[in-house]
């Protein structure tokens, strides 16, 4: 799309302006900095060659007026910056760093400098390079291109990010840690270990929990910290302590997941004074799914919170014909498995859909477990039913608003609704892509990409009735387009609904069923 700048006004989060910086649509791969003393931004995209624009941002009309623009011979970039002087600007490939000059109105190269090695970041302090390698020592690059001398303890961590003030130079690592140096000897002043807890969490996949980007506050006393999970924080440096912390997708929201008000029981909410403040307390809001192994929790109050579902170890009762089963009943063994799970045991699996039961209520005793049922479809065409369960942690300072799901019961794709592979013939399982339970909580319909669904009874997922089989017609609609949910229809005589369970299928033939 259209690349627009957005201003807002940080004391009380107002928004300003909204400008359209250029006319021509920029892809999803661009690369941008502004300098704070200088008020310029540059803005990088494309692919070789590369287009840049220079632009001066006018405080009294809040709006950016361009200086320079042009053409870049250069593949893609790790990062550009702009150097104090408001004639120069650096950017950083892979394995080499360029300076440009733009006061002609054009970028015009004047250096290029190739490093012999693979980069992870780059920072510019006082026109110095500061490079991060993927292998070896910091080192540092002067603008006439030569290797500055660096202390011998110069920091050898396997860093991915890099940030440069005046006085501080931080890294971030592959596990979410950072290390704070001072830039004049380079002597570590702080180590500060990722985000953990019953609180702000990384992502459960140690390969997502990297950080990714690191920028200083103004006064050098904060710091936002960007991580590959899709989480960003704000850490106050003297302290080592995270100040604020959201979670975050690393891909695009495919669903949102609204949750039914949880409720009391009649018993307990008598006896208590204030029950809305324990409602509150325990309420989930909504989910959110993605493309990633994990979703997101999001209560009324406290601290958002990740969930993953495993493909478990034991995957098939010893009863073969059964449709659906338990994990908790059934021992681990390598020689239970079904057919075409054995690459997924003990793996993140994706979810693609999700719903709540519509009911949703506390145990008589006050308990959390079970006071929450989410039917979940995943990637390999599996559906599984949730729980929310009791933690011991829940009484933990910040614990607020925690859930904890477990998974009571697993029902694999059945083969007569696998689509054949084009060439082979072999069956092939399709992601699910919509749930829908009916008001009264009994039944369930599941869709799936190839245009199939079927009706559930709940809370066993046995199978009810199949509402259409596979299509070859859904590789021509594209994915999600099948879609059937439950409906109610008035009548006639009265403002009210019948009492029959309609479904309408939105697939290849649509249609209405009455159960």
């Amino acid at each position: 799309g259209q690349l627009t700048l957005t201003t807002w006004r940080t004391s009380h989060g107002t928004r300003l302006t909204d400008q359209r910086l250029f006319e021509e649509a920029v892809g999803s791969q661009f690369w941008v900095d502004f300098h704070p003393e200088t008020s310029q931004l540059v803005v990088i995209y494309g692919t070789a060659p590369l287009t840049a624009h220079v632009f001066y941002w006018e405080p009294s009309s809040s709006r950016a007026q361009r200086l320079a623009h042009g053409r870049l011979p250069s593949a893609a970039l790790l990062s550009v910056h702009l150097l104090d002087d408001g004639r120069h600007f650096l950017t950083a490939e892979l394995s080499a760093v360029e300076f440009w000059a733009f006061a002609e109105g054009a970028p015009q190269s004047l250096l290029r400098v190739e490093l012999g090695l693979r980069l992870r970041a780059c920072g510019l302090c006082e026109d110095l390079a500061y490079l991060l390698p993927e292998r070896g020592s910091l080192q540092v690059v002067n603008f006439r291109g030569q290797r500055a001398e660096l202390a011998d303890a110069a920091p050898s961590v396997a860093a991915h990010a890099l940030a440069i003030s005046a006085n501080l130079l931080c890294m971030g690592t592959s596990r979410g840690e950072l290390l704070v140096y001072s830039r004049s000897r380079l002597e570590l002043l702080r180590h500060v270990l990722a985000p953990e807890g019953s609180g702000p969490n990384l992502s459960p996949d140690t390969s997502q929990r990297g950080v990714s980007s690191l920028a200083f506050g103004m006064n050098d006393d904060y710091m936002c910290v960007c991580f590959a999970d899709g989480s960003h924080g704000v850490l106050h440096l003297e302290s080592g302590r995270y100040v604020a912390f959201r979670i975050g997708h690393t891909s695009a929201v495919r669903a949102v997941v609204l949750a039914p008000r949880l409720e009391l029981p009649a018993g307990i909410a008598n006896r208590l004074l204030n029950p809305e403040r324990i409602i509150q307390a325990r309420t989930l809001a909504f989910l959110t799914l993605a493309g990633d192994t994990n979703w997101i929790n999001w209560p009324r109050g406290g601290a958002s919170m990740r969930s993953t579902l495993l493909c478990p170890s034991q995957l098939a009762p010893q009863d073969d014909r059964a449709e659906s089963f338990a994990p908790s009943l059934w021992a681990p063994s390598l020689n239970t498995s079904l057919d075409g799970f054995s690459a997924l045991v003990g793996r993140p699996l994706v979810l693609t859909a999700a719903a709540f039961h519509p009911t949703a209520r506390l145990s008589d005793v006050g308990n959390f477990a079970g006071a929450y049922v989410l039917l979940a479809g995943a990637e390999d065409g599996s559906l599984h039913k949730l729980e929310s369960d009791d933690d011991a942690a829940l009484d933990a300072p910040g614990a607020a608003g925690r859930i904890v799901w477990r998974t009571v019961r697993i029902r694999a794709q059945a083969p007569d609704l696998q689509l054949a592979q084009r060439g082979t013939g072999a069956p092939s399982r399709s992601p699910c892509c919509h749930i829908d339970v009916s008001r009264c909580g009994s039944f369930a319909v599941a869709c799936f990409e190839n245009f199939c669904s079927e009706v559930l009874q709940v809370p066993l997922l046995t199978r009810v009735l199949v509402v259409q089989g596979p299509s070859a017609v859904a590789r021509a609609y594209g994915p999600g387009s099948s879609k059937a949910m439950f409906v109610w229809h008035p009548t006639g005589t009265q403002r009210a609904y019948d009492s029959n369970l309609y479904i309408v299928s939105h697939t290849a033939e649509p249609t209405e069923l009455v159960l």
